[in-house]
């Protein structure tokens, strides 16, 4: 086995094989995609690396795309794991490392191609547009505060007008989604029981859990079934 340990960040995929290298954390990784062709054949390779929510979602369609073979850890072992070697500093490069070390203590089955949860990703999509769209309101709202020009005042509070309409529409998208799929739907009614679990945050959850299922073995639903 040809082991990888990779960090994912927003922007790059910090990578350790032997020797350290970063390429531009983008759709299709074509410049990682490269690399590894020109290294190794897809067949042999494990990549190793930890799920950070959107920003590791291109790193896990690469590997199901290509049949490539993974181990997704969890942050929680990878840091202890760290703190085990006695490695305190915290960077991209190190994390790499680390991750990369991590597979002396993988078993081997639990090294597998990486499935894609197609409505995982279309509720991260939605969940990501919402929350721009609502940080976009309230910057425009914070804006407003500190204005004294009624004419900027006006086109402000328009701006803000769009924002809260495409806040709303997005949101009801999400539920309308939700409303389709019958698993999606029992979750989310499920989650919604909770006390203090209010509509958005039942949403952000189910999100995150349909977004981790299958991270570990044996992990195939968001909540049992009664």
């Amino acid at each position: 086995m040809y082991y990888i340990g990779i960090d994912v960040s927003k922007k790059d995929l910090s990578v350790f094989d032997g020797k350290d290298l970063k390429f531009i954390n983008q759709e299709g990784l074509t410049s990682f995609k490269k690399y590894l062709k020109k290294k190794v054949n897809f067949s042999d390779l494990v990549i190793i690396f930890e799920p950070t929510g959107i920003y590791s979602q291109y790193l896990k369609e690469f590997c199901a795309e290509h049949s490539i073979k993974a181990y997704i850890v969890n942050p929680k072992r990878s840091h202890n794991f760290a703190r085990s070697l006695g490695i305190r500093p915290k960077t991209d490069k190190i994390d790499a490392r680390t991750l990369y070390q991590f597979h002396k203590l993988i078993d081997l089955k639990d090294i597998k191609i990486p499935k894609i949860d197609q409505q995982a990703k279309t509720l991260s999509s939605y969940l990501t547009s919402y929350e721009f769209a609502l940080k976009q309101r309230i910057s425009l709202s914070h804006h407003l505060e500190s204005l004294r020009d009624k004419r900027l005042i006006d086109l402000i509070k328009k701006e803000q007008k769009r924002a809260k309409k495409l806040e709303d529409k997005i949101f009801h998208d999400i539920k309308e989604y939700l409303s389709k799929n019958l698993n999606l739907k029992e979750d989310y009614q499920r989650l919604s029981t909770i006390p203090g679990i209010g509509e958005k945050a039942a949403i952000a959850l189910l999100t995150l859990f349909k977004t981790y299922q299958g991270t570990k073995p044996g992990t195939s639903h968001c909540f049992g079934r009664t």
